[in-house]
C-alpha cells in the first residue's frame, strides 16, 4: 500500500513545506536493477516499509526516513561500476534482529537550488555513508546498537602479562558482547589469541627460573602453579642463584657481574663516601635477571599461552549455553608487534561464510 500527504504553504511559492510518503510490504526482489546497480548485489527475498517524511524551509530540505525490511535475503553479485565495494552480509547480520527485521531511521539534508538535488540521491548517499560506518566499524555498530557506550574496545580482550586467566572487566565485557551476539544470531564472532615474544616471552622465562630455583632449594613444586615470589635476600636463595649462575653462564661471567656489582674503591688519601643504604637483595637479583636473559624458550610454549587465551574468551561466551560453539570461531594465533597492548583479536563475520 501507499499514501502520500502533504501542506502547502501558501506564502511559500517554492511547494510543499511537509511532505509525508508511506509504502508498505513492498516486494525487493522487484528492487534487484536498483541492487544489482548501486549494490553490487541481487535481492532473493524480502519485504520493504517505508515511513518518509520531509520539510522544506528556504529551499532546505530535511528528511527523515523510517526504513523497515523483512526477511532481506541478497543473491549473487553483481559487476557494477556504481556498485560500493562493502561486505553487505556483515551490515546486514549487525542491522538484523531475531526476527530478521531491520529497522533503520535514516535522516537526510538538502538544497532544493543545488542542481544536482535528489531526494533518490540524497537518500541513497545516507545509506551508503551507514552502511559504511557499520562495516568499517562493526563492534561500534554493534554496541550502539545495544547501548554499548564503551564500544571502542569491544575487538580486543586484555591480558596480564604471560597469563591466559580473563581479568574481571573483560570477562564482563564479554558478557555484554554475549547479550548483543543473542539478538544478532546471523553473526558469528571470530577470536584470535595473540602474545607478546617480548612480555610474555620474558614473564614466561622468569616463571621457568623460579621453578627451577624452588625446586632446587628443596621446595614442594606443583606443576602448572606459580611458585611464588624469589626472597632475594635469603642467603640460600642467593647461593643457589649464584651456583646456577655458574653451572649455565659460566665463572668468568660471574666474576664479571659480581666485579660489577662491588663498590668503587676508595683512593689513597681520600675519604670514604658516606655509606647509603644497601639493598640486601642486589646481587641476587641481578643473578636473577642473568639466568633469565639467557634463559632458553621455546616458541611453542607461547603458542600455547596464546591459544589458552582463545579457550578462556570461548569459555565465557559459550557458558551455559549462552551462544552455540558453532557462532564462536578461532583463527591461527599470531604474535604482537613490539609495542602493542597484550590484547587477544576478537572480530565480526556472518554465519555460513568464510573468514
Amino acid at each position: 500500500t501507499t499514501q502520500i500527504g502533504g501542506e502547502i504553504d501558501m506564502f511559500n511559492p517554492k511547494g510543499f513545506t511537509d511532505i509525508a510518503v508511506v509504502f508498505r510490504n513492498l516486494e525487493m526482489a522487484d528492487l534487484t536493477p536498483y541492487s544489482g546497480k548501486f549494490a553490487g548485489r541481487k535481492i532473493e527475498t524480502g519485504k520493504l516499509s517505508l515511513d518518509l517524511a520531509y520539510k522544506i524551509k528556504n529551499s532546505q530540505l530535511l528528511g527523515d526516513n523510517k526504513i523497515v525490511v523483512d526477511q532481506l535475503t541478497l543473491g549473487d553479485h553483481v559487476d557494477s561500476s556504481w556498485a560500493m565495494n562493502l561486505p553487505l552480509d556483515l551490515a546486514v547480520a549487525i542491522l538484523e534482529d531475531a526476527n530478521g527485521i531491520i529497522d533503520i531511521g535514516l535522516p537526510v539534508k538538502g538544497s532544493l537550488e543545488d542542481p544536482e538535488f535528489g531526494i533518490g540521491q540524497l537518500v541513497w548517499k545516507a545509506l551508503k555513508n551507514l552502511l559504511t560506518k557499520i562495516v568499517t566499524a562493526p563492534f561500534r555498530a554493534l554496541g550502539s546498537l545495544f547501548g554499548g557506550a564503551e564500544a571502542d574496545d569491544l575487538e580486543v580482550v586484555a591480558f596480564e602479562p604471560g597469563q591466559s586467566e580473563l581479568p574481571p572487566p573483560e570477562i564482563e565485557k564479554l558478557h555484554k558482547l554475549t547479550k548483543a551476539l543473542e539478538q544478532r544470531p546471523q553473526l558469528q564472532l571470530i577470536v584470535q589469541g595473540r602474545y607478546s615474544p617480548e612480555v610474555d616471552g620474558n614473564y614466561l622465562k622468569e616463571l621457568q627460573i623460579r621453578y627451577q630455583l624452588a625446586a632446587a632449594l628443596g621446595m614442594a613444586v606443583v606443576p602448572g602453579e606459580d611458585p611464588g615470589p624469589v626472597a632475594y635476600s635469603d642467603p640460600s636463595t642467593q647461593e643457589q642463584l649464584t651456583a646456577m649462575f655458574r653451572e649455565r653462564l659460566g665463572a668468568p661471567a660471574l666474576a664479571e657481574l659480581m666485579a660489577r656489582l662491588a663498590p668503587p674503591p676508595t683512593k689513597k688519601g681520600q675519604s670514604a663516601p658516606a655509606a647509603e643504604p644497601v639493598d640486601p637483595g642486589r646481587i641476587a637479583k641481578a643473578l636473577f635477571t642473568g639466568l633469565v636473559e639467557n634463559e632458553p624458550l621455546d616458541n611453542a610454549a607461547l603458542q600455547q599461552l596464546g591459544e589458552a587465551r582463545v579457550q578462556a574468551i570461548v569459555a565465557v561466551m559459550t557458558d551455559d549455553g549462552a551462544l552455540p560453539a558453532a557462532r564462536v570461531a578461532r583463527k591461527t594465533t599470531e604474535a604482537l608487534k613490539p609495542g602493542e597492548p597484550i590484547a587477544a583479536k576478537l572480530e565480526l563475520g556472518v554465519m555460513g561464510k568464510a573468514f
